[in-house]
């Protein structure tokens, strides 16, 4: 018996070395992966990190992960991790090029064109370009033309775009002309971040990460910014809630973001200019509980018997999201917003705050309390019933509550943190989010 355990403990150890050398050798390979030269963008995805967290959380879990195995609809093959026709690498790399930066691509090597082409039609839904005429090479793109790749018999090179712009061009180009593409081993990185998923802005230094655990997902950052100034030490905010589906503060000077999408802005009825004047450097929403009523008097204008115009009134109801709106601002402010921006929104002034809200004005007591956080944002995302977040409430139930939170460091230098947690607490949050 003595033997058997001492024989068991021997191969549990050949097989934990075994895995960290081939994950050790798999990580310095990923190194040599090729990224342009001059990219202003780079995002690693760390596949064996995020692979081996999943593969332990299906031992814990073998019922949710069986009962939840991918389902393969007649005619198709099974694709697995080592049938995929591409050499999975153990990080891969999305980067920007100089001439677009509307788009993220990859440049990848493939074991076997025939199974990759597989992959692609069946795993990426990707279709055919016919109208693609180069020899060697076969294009592909999503219905939506906002994601295509591009393939020869050894490499793909793939693009995930903003547009739905041809980017066949770019895409041969990485392909054909590698002269000023360089290993990723070979980019500075400061502010090198760990994370399952790392988002680098090379340009102005910033990064973000998320790392995705048992039933929520972790977001960290640090980044600068010119389009506002926060303060740099602890300061006061108002007291929302938190029982409300959404609750946001933005504690800083935000005139330089204003100004940038003024004309965005105008659209909704917002007067940039005046708000610039008067803003006093705060801002908060709540969205509550329910919807209110509001009334609408449409006018509409026919002809009499006499065939003279006469004007007609009509009084609709509708129900509206019940917001409100929080400002520090001048007393001068309330009387230049429109009654009427995206909703019509009560204004009452109390004290240094102006508050609009689409209910009746109540007169609310203000409380306050000091935070070394100039931004927050907190969410119970089945509790939102917002008519622009529709398409989004399949994806939005999975989530229990979102929190993300922003505070100054330094000079225009800011540390972002996040977690967002999922109603299956159990369970590895991208392999439910997928």
């Amino acid at each position: 018996m003595k033997k058997v355990l001492i024989g068991i403990v021997v191969l549990v150890l050949v097989f934990v070395i075994g895995c960290w050398i081939l994950l050790s050798v798999r990580e310095s390979q990923s190194q040599k992966a090729l990224v342009h030269s001059q990219t202003a963008i780079l995002i690693d995805v760390s596949i064996d990190d995020i692979l081996t967290d999943i593969a332990f959380n299906s031992l814990a879990n073998p019922g949710y992960y069986l009962k939840d195995s991918t389902k393969v609809s007649d005619g198709e093959k099974k694709i697995r991790p080592w049938n995929m026709g591409w050499k999975l690498p153990a990080h891969f790399y999305f980067f920007s090029l100089p001439n677009d930066s509307t788009a993220l691509y990859s440049v990848q090597e493939i074991t076997s064109i025939d199974e990759f082409k597989v992959f692609v039609q069946q795993k990426l839904k990707l279709s055919i370009d016919s109208l693609f005429d180069q020899q060697s090479y076969t294009f592909y793109s999503s219905e939506d033309k906002r994601v295509s790749l591009l393939l020869n018999d050894k490499q793909f090179a793939i693009a995930i775009s903003q547009n739905q712009n041809d980017k066949s061009g770019n895409l041969l180009g990485l392909l054909t002309n590698q002269s000023l593409l360089i290993s990723v081993k070979d980019i500075e990185i400061t502010n090198k971040n760990n994370s399952d998923i790392a988002y680098y802005d090379l340009k102005n230094q910033n990064s973000y990460g998320a790392n995705f655990k048992k039933g929520k997902v972790i977001l960290d950052g640090q980044f600068t910014t010119a389009l506002w100034q926060a303060p740099k030490v602890e300061s006061s905010v108002r007291e929302l809630p938190l029982s409300n589906p959404l609750n946001l503060y933005l504690n800083a000077d935000i005139r330089p973001l204003l100004r940038k999408h003024q004309e965005t802005l105008a659209n909704y009825g917002i007067p940039v200019d005046t708000l610039v004047a008067y803003y006093g450097g705060y801002v908060d929403v709540q969205l509550r509980e329910g919807s209110v009523k509001q009334t609408d008097t449409i006018v509409t204008y026919d002809l009499d018997d006499n065939f003279e115009m006469t004007a007609k009134e009509e009084v609709q109801e509708t129900e509206v999201p019940n917001i409100e709106l929080g400002f520090k601002a001048s007393t001068h402010l309330k009387n230049y917003l429109p009654e009427k921006m995206f909703y019509k929104f009560n204004k009452q002034q109390i004290g240094e705050y102006l508050l609009l809200g689409t209910d009746q004005a109540n007169n609310p007591k203000i409380a306050t309390h000091n935070t070394p956080y100039y931004f927050s944002l907190s969410v119970l995302p089945q509790k939102v019933k917002l008519p622009f977040l529709s398409s989004l409430s399949d994806f939005l139930n999975k989530f229990e509550k979102i929190d993300v939170q922003v505070k100054n460091t330094q000079e225009n230098k800011s540390e972002l943190s996040g977690e967002f947690l999922l109603k299956k607490k159990s369970i590895h949050a991208l392999y439910q989010l997928l």
